[in-house]
């Protein structure tokens, strides 16, 4: 059985981002990510081509592109705290604490582009594998900075389902308790043995859900285990129908009809599908 304070489940830039923020924060606390893969960076967010909006609040037609991009779903709430505290954070953390290679054009100026629905260029990006970019200057700040002896990453361990004290319990009376998360059951991919981690709080960053379908453009390690895990321990799920297909794909018979992703950039630059 092993202890820590807070497990991350998922070792994206969700988790990785969670991981530091909570290091800097409060450097007392042992953090556990943990990740199926070999690597740690064997990830979705490692594949993802496009780039990221850098909110401002200057930014007039902010809301209204969101929505567009949503079709009309995203919280008004959440948008306006996106736009009036997103600047502040994403220059403290990425530009200034991360420091990830964005494009720049020849004075040193950050580059942007457009995606989706956005109707001007507020894209920062790194080519068309922007993921890549942020995934590997989160790990190896991690990993290269003396400060995050705190943090330890968990490779080659699959979750297999949260703990709560209402189904895992030591006593019946147990299902009584307030509903909570006390940690969760590991499988070692290596020893094939399953392993308790108890933890004071657990986040679960384990990406989306794509690889169930037979056709999709993310890596197979995107098919819903924290959902399920989530749902399971009685969490609220919402905006399920939302599940991340691109148009934009190629059909690569060679290597048994695989498709793969051409950057969504394209049509932020102006490409137009045709059928």
């Amino acid at each position: 059985m092993m202890t820590t304070d807070v497990l991350i489940l998922g070792t994206g830039v969700a988790g990785l981002t969670a991981a530091i923020n909570l290091s800097l924060l409060k450097p007392h606390l042992k953090i556990l990510l943990v990740t199926r893969a070999k690597r740690p960076e064997d990830c979705n967010s490692f594949w993802a081509q496009g780039g990221i909006i850098h909110p401002k609040k200057s930014d007039d037609f902010f809301s209204f592109d969101i929505q567009a991009a949503s079709s009309q779903t995203s919280s008004e709430s959440i948008i306006s705290l996106l736009q009036e505290r997103g600047e502040e954070i994403f220059r403290s953390f990425l530009l200034e604490t991360i420091n990830p290679s964005f494009a720049r054009d020849e004075k040193g100026d950050l580059l942007y582009t457009k995606e989706a629905a956005h109707s001007l260029p507020r894209i920062l990006y790194h080519g068309d594998h922007t993921g890549k970019t942020l995934e590997l200057a989160l790990l190896n700040f991690i990993t290269t900075k003396n400060i995050f002896s705190n943090i330890t990453i968990l490779t080659e361990h699959t979750a297999i389902d949260l703990i709560t004290p209402e189904h895992h319990g030591i006593s019946l009376k147990q299902r009584y308790e307030k509903k909570r998360v006390v940690g969760a059951y590991l499988l070692d991919g290596v020893k094939n043995e399953v392993i308790k981690v108890l933890s004071k709080k657990v986040i679960l960053a384990t990406g989306g859900l794509s690889a169930i379908y037979l056709n999709h453009t993310n890596t197979e390690g995107s098919r819903g285990d924290g959902m399920a895990m989530a749902k399971r321990a009685q969490a609220s799920l919402i905006n399920m129908e939302f599940v991340q297909f691109h148009p934009t794909t190629l059909h690569d018979a060679s290597v048994g009809g695989k498709r793969f992703l051409i950057s969504e950039a394209l049509r932020g630059e102006g490409a137009v599908l045709d059928r």
